[in-house]
């Protein structure tokens, strides 16, 4: 692929990614130790071999960065974003589907927008476990703290399909920030997701947010929320 594209829609994924259908905060919907470009202009090369293993490599511009509002498609740019993921599928427990993969990237500084420079690395791991129509997944991020919000992150995470199209998600996570603070916070969440028609979804969530250096004291915090969504 070449042109204007999100390089985070093509890597670091897994089948319960993704805040439009699974869980909603960023430990799990997405990956806040990986400082993936919102948009840019770049490539993207993908190869994948008949024993399971594959490898996916990618370029972009850095200018829409998820830490600036500039948004600038220059092909001729000098601060890019790469990254190279090498992932692996096989049979896992009793048989049933599983996956690894092992992201590595680095970001060029910015320095007209006084962006460093950062790198790091993202590990998954998932299993499919056909009995139960469900999935788990686990991960540990890690970055060298310079452009991400996360220095080091923990995650793991179980869904089950329910009454043939719903889906029940439970996952918990734990990071250290990035930046001078280096505190550490936890998040468990659990959301139902109701498929009331086959275009309709409304999904309840609760969020447990645990940490240090919350406004107004304490280090609990309770986040429910409501997500619908409508296709057509």
């Amino acid at each position: 692929r070449y042109g204007q594209l999100s390089l985070e829609s093509q890597l670091d994924r897994h089948a319960l990614r993704g805040a439009r259908q699974a869980f909603l905060n960023r430990a799990f919907s997405t990956n806040p130790a990986v400082a993936f470009p919102r948009f840019g202009a770049g490539f993207t090369a993908h190869w994948k071999h008949g024993s399971g293993l594959d490898i996916t490599g990618g370029v972009t511009t850095v200018q829409a960065t998820k830490t600036g509002d500039q948004v600038d498609f220059d092909l001729g740019s000098g601060d890019l974003f790469k990254a190279v993921q090498v992932g692996y599928n096989f049979d896992g427990w009793e048989g049933d589907p599983a996956r690894v993969q092992l992201l590595g990237w680095q970001s060029d500084a910015i320095s007209d927008q006084g962006l460093p420079s950062g790198g790091g690395f993202a590990f998954t791991f998932e299993q499919e476990l056909k009995e139960l129509e469900a999935r788990t997944f686990l991960r540990y991020a890690w970055s060298d703290g310079e452009t991400t919000e996360a220095r080091h992150l923990f995650a793991g995470g179980f869904g089950q399909k329910c009454r043939d199209f719903d889906l029940l998600g439970m996952a918990l996570g734990v990071g250290q920030a990035s930046g001078g603070s280096h505190q550490w916070e936890g998040v468990f969440e659990v959301f139902y997701r109701w498929q009331i028609a086959a275009e309709m979804h409304v999904t309840g969530d609760v969020q447990l947010i645990m940490g240090d250096g919350f406004e107004g004291g304490g280090d609990l915090r309770v986040v429910p929320g409501i997500r619908a969504q409508l296709s057509f």
